[in-house]
């Protein structure tokens, strides 16, 4: 009977040891599974810079009665790449709360495929990880930076206007900002909105040489105005009689002022300042008529001779018109996509040819 007792006691005292160390098992493995670190990322593409930024949530979670904690480690990749509002904790102290989250930014250039955060805890109950927590992202698609995409066309007028139209195509992200430049100090800034246009007329004075600035880069070639192939053209007659050549030159509506210097073979040369619209002449008798050389800005000279009528003797015969025949050697050319015509750069002066 006192050994049946015994026995009883030692099984009973073995049961509560083993009860007493599972407890305590228990109790001290509690508190470690409770503590963790949670990272969560969520990248953006930044249009305004063309670059990936990452938002990083850092979440500490503990038992309750653990209040703070501290960052022992804290790495991110690339490694190169900026990051902003997290780092180890200087000092001895735990000065971070549980259950406040801690948010960080990463900026990542575009073409990077993922990035990542690692970060390593201690709480004020002096529970440390043993290996650090990584929260990681896949960057999808494309990142591009908002950007307009810009284009012109010129057209050229018959008074010696250049009208040119700027656009900035309806896949642009930006608006786009122009300055148009021409000669004698003209300047005229015009900012163009996505699928939108608009019109700058640059004067004749200043259109012999015109450029087109986006961001204050040149966006294609330099343009010129050049005559229009539907603008009415100047129209010289000539007459020749047995004592005198007549000259005459009409500048049709439309045009701009043109003066013409007629240098004869003997004497003083004349000048006629011609407006849109009118006609004027000059007459050479004698010898002095035997020659004369014309001459005008954008053009090359001409001589006219006197030539004597058969019919000397009788009447003058009547002044012989013909159109100024103009040729234009090309330089360059800017497709004009707009309009669906091409603008020439002069590389040469224009000729004029007479017709007697």
């Amino acid at each position: 009977m006192n050994r049946s007792k015994s026995l009883l006691r030692r099984a009973l005292g073995v049961a509560g040891a083993a009860t007493l160390g599972l407890a305590g098992v228990v109790a001290f493995a509690a508190p470690a599974s409770a503590h963790n670190s949670e990272v969560v990322g969520v990248p953006v593409c930044d249009t305004a810079s063309g670059d990936w930024v990452v938002t990083w949530t850092v979440n500490s979670i503990a038992p309750a009665g653990v209040k703070n904690f501290r960052l022992v480690e804290v790495s991110h990749t690339p490694a190169d790449t900026a990051l902003e509002g997290i780092a180890v904790t200087e000092g001895d102290g735990y000065p971070l709360p549980v259950g406040k989250p801690i948010t960080a930014t990463q900026k990542v250039p575009a073409g990077t495929t993922s990035a990542s955060l690692s970060v390593r805890s201690k709480w004020e109950n002096t529970y440390e990880e043993s290996k650090a927590v990584t929260g990681k992202v896949k960057f999808r698609g494309t990142c591009e930076k908002d950007s307009p995409k810009p284009d012109f066309t010129a057209t050229s007028d018959c008074s010696g206007d250049v009208v040119v139209t700027v656009t900035n195509s309806k896949k642009a992200r930006a608006a786009a900002d122009f300055e148009i430049v021409g000669k004698a100090g003209f300047s005229e800034k015009v900012t163009v909105k996505p699928g939108e246009d608009a019109t700058v007329t640059v004067p004749a004075k200043s259109a012999g040489e015109i450029k087109v600035l986006v961001d204050g880069k040149q966006l294609k070639e330099t343009v010129k105005w050049t005559l229009p192939e539907n603008c009415e053209v100047p129209s010289l007659a000539s007459k020749s009689d047995c004592d005198t050549l007549t000259i005459e030159v009409t500048n049709p509506k439309g045009g701009t002022p043109l003066t013409f210097t007629f240098t004869p073979a003997e004497g003083v040369a004349k000048t006629l300042d011609v407006a849109p619209g009118e006609t004027k002449s000059v007459v050479y008798g004698g010898e002095k008529a035997k020659e004369v050389v014309v001459s005008a800005p954008d053009f090359e000279p001409e001589t006219v001779a006197w030539e004597k009528p058969d019919n000397c003797g009788g009447g003058g015969g009547s002044l012989a018109k013909t159109g100024m025949k103009i040729s234009v050697a090309v330089g360059g050319a800017l497709v004009l996509l707009a309009a669906g015509a091409v603008l020439f750069v002069i590389a040469r002066r224009r000729r004029v040819t007479f017709t007697a």
